[in-house]
C-alpha cells in the first residue's frame, strides 16, 4: 500500500496498518472466492468503503484516489465506480464519476441509494472550503450527473462516514473534525431538502470527553433517535456507543450507552471504529478495534459486542474476542452485517493482511469461521466490511493488494471480491 499524507483528518490509519503486518495467517473454510476487479494506479485505486447494490445486482463503490486531477500529490481526488454483471456472470468496471477537488476529494465513506435510484455520499476534503462535501449522483440514459449538496468548513469538517437516509428523504452523517468545542472533535449533522436546495443542521458537536473524531455512520431507530460510536472519549477515554435524541426545541441530547474499557484489561473492548446495527428485537451489535484479550503485546485484538436494552439501561456482552489463540487475527475496523439466519459477517485487518469472518450462534455461544484470509496476492486490508446478496454471496473491497509482492505498483492497489458459500 502506498504511503500517502493527504489530510489532517485521517491520522492513525498508518499505525493500525503497520501493526497488522506483524501477525500471521490462519486456517479458513472452503468457499468460492473470486476477484471481480483489480485496481491499478490508473485510473483509480484504494477502495476503503463497503459496496452497495442496486435492484439489478450491480455493485457501486468509491475509491479514495483516482488519476487525472491535481489532488493529493497528484494521486487524484477519487472516483465513484460501478460493477455490472452480464448474463454470463462476467463483471464490467465503469467509472461513473471522477472528483476534481472543487466538487469533493477523497471519498472515504460508502454510498447509499434513495428510492429514485440516486446515489449519495461524502468526501473527506474538497468543496468550497476544502473541508469535505456531501454529494448526489443522479442517473440518466448515458451518464451520471453530480451535484454538491453541501460544502463543509463553516462548522464541521472532514466527513468520513457513509450517510443514512430517513423516510422523509433527510440525510444524516458524522464529521470527524471541526465544531465549536476544542480540539475540534467533530459532530453529527443533518441535511434537509428545501425546494431545490439542501440545508445543513448540526445536531450535536462532540466535546472530546463525550466522544469525537468518529469515522462511523449513524443509524436511526423507529422513533427518530440516532445511534453511533466514537473511537475516543467516554468515561475511560477509549470510545463509546452513543444515542442522540431530539428534545423538541431543535436541540439533541446525547446519552452514552456504553463507555469502553470499563473492565480490567479492556475486556469489553476499546476504540470502536465502526458504526452499529440493530436486530429485530432492538439489540445493538458492533465491533471494537482493540480490547478483549491480550494479543501479541497489543492491548487486545478487538471484539464483537452486543448491547441489550433494559428499561433505561443498556447491558454489554462480548460475543467474540479476537486473540492470538484463535487465528491469530483481529483488529476489526469495519462494522457488521446480518444474514437471513442471524449470523454476523465482518472483516479484520490481521492474519496476514485481513480476513472475512462469520459468527454463527448456537446454544453454546458464538462460533467464528474464517471465510477468507488475504495474503497480498488476493488483496490486502479490507477496511470497508462486506455486504450480502439474497443468495448469501458476500461482496467486499480491499484497500490494497491483488497483484502479489515485488511486482509493479508495489502490492497492487485493491480489489473487489466475492465469496460464494
Amino acid at each position: 500500500m502506498k504511503s500517502k499524507k493527504h489530510s489532517r483528518c485521517f491520522e492513525g490509519l498508518v499505525a493500525v496498518v503497520a501493526s497488522t503486518l506483524m501477525l500471521i495467517g490462519s486456517a479458513q473454510a472452503e468457499h468460492k472466492f473470486q476477484i471481480l476487479h483489480r485496481f491499478l494506479a490508473k485510473p483509480a485505486f484504494s477502495p476503503f468503503a463497503a459496496l452497495v447494490a442496486d435492484s439489478a445486482g450491480n455493485l457501486y463503490g468509491t475509491s479514495l484516489y483516482g488519476w487525472g486531477s491535481n489532488c493529493v500529490n497528484q494521486e487524484g481526488c477519487g472516483v465513484v465506480f460501478k460493477l455490472s454483471r452480464d448474463s454470463n456472470g462476467e463483471w464490467t468496471y465503469t467509472i461513473i464519476h471522477r472528483f476534481t477537488g472543487n466538487d469533493g476529494a477523497l471519498p472515504y465513506g460508502g454510498l447509499i441509494f434513495d428510492s429514485s435510484g440516486n446515489l449519495y455520499g461524502t468526501t473527506e476534503l474538497g468543496g468550497f472550503y476544502n473541508a469535505g462535501t456531501v454529494f448526489e449522483l443522479s442517473p440518466s440514459r448515458s451518464k451520471w450527473t453530480e451535484r454538491v449538496l453541501y460544502s463543509f468548513g463553516r462548522d464541521l469538517i472532514c466527513p468520513l462516514s457513509t450517510l443514512t437516509l430517513d423516510t422523509r428523504g433527510n440525510l444524516y452523517g458524522t464529521a470527524s473534525g471541526g465544531g465549536i468545542f476544542p480540539p475540534g472533535a467533530g459532530g453529527v449533522f443533518k441535511l434537509s431538502r428545501s425546494g431545490n436546495h439542501w440545508k445543513e443542521t448540526v445536531l450535536y458537536e462532540f466535546k472530546g470527553s463525550d466522544g469525537g473524531s468518529t469515522f462511523a455512520n449513524v443509524v436511526l431507530d423507529s422513533v427518530g433517535n440516532l445511534y453511533g460510536t466514537t473511537p475516543n472519549g467516554g468515561q475511560y477515554g477509549e470510545g463509546l456507543v452513543f444515542k442522540l435524541s431530539p428534545s423538541g426545541n431543535g436541540y439533541w441530547t446525547e446519552n452514552m450507552l456504553h463507555s469502553f474499557c470499563s473492565l480490567e484489561y479492556c475486556a469489553d473492548g476499546s476504540y470502536p471504529q465502526s458504526g452499529v446495527i440493530f436486530d429485530a428485537a432492538g439489540n445493538i451489535y458492533g465491533t471494537t478495534r482493540n480490547g478483549g484479550n491480550n494479543c501479541a503485546g497489543y492491548p487486545g485484538c478487538g471484539t464483537v459486542y452486543k448491547l441489550t436494552p433494559s428499561n433505561d439501561a443498556w447491558t454489554l456482552s462480548v460475543l467474540y474476542a479476537f486473540d492470538e489463540l484463535n487465528g491469530p487475527q483481529g483488529f476489526p475496523w469495519a462494522g457488521l452485517t446480518f444474514d437471513s439466519a442471524g449470523s454476523l459477517y465482518g472483516t479484520t485487518l490481521s492474519a496476514l493482511y485481513g480476513v472475512v469472518f462469520k459468527l454463527s450462534q448456537s446454544s453454546s455461544g458464538w462460533t467464528e469461521t474464517v471465510l477468507r484470509s488475504f495474503n497480498g496476492f488476493n488483496g490486502m486490508w479490507p477496511y470497508g466490511g462486506v455486504v450480502l446478496d439474497r443468495d448469501g454471496v458476500v461482496y467486499g473491497t480491499t484497500a490494497a493488494g491483488g497483484y502479489g509482492f515485488y511486482k509493479d505498483k508495489a502490492n497492487g492497489d485493491g480489489v473487489v471480491f466475492s465469496i460464494k458459500p
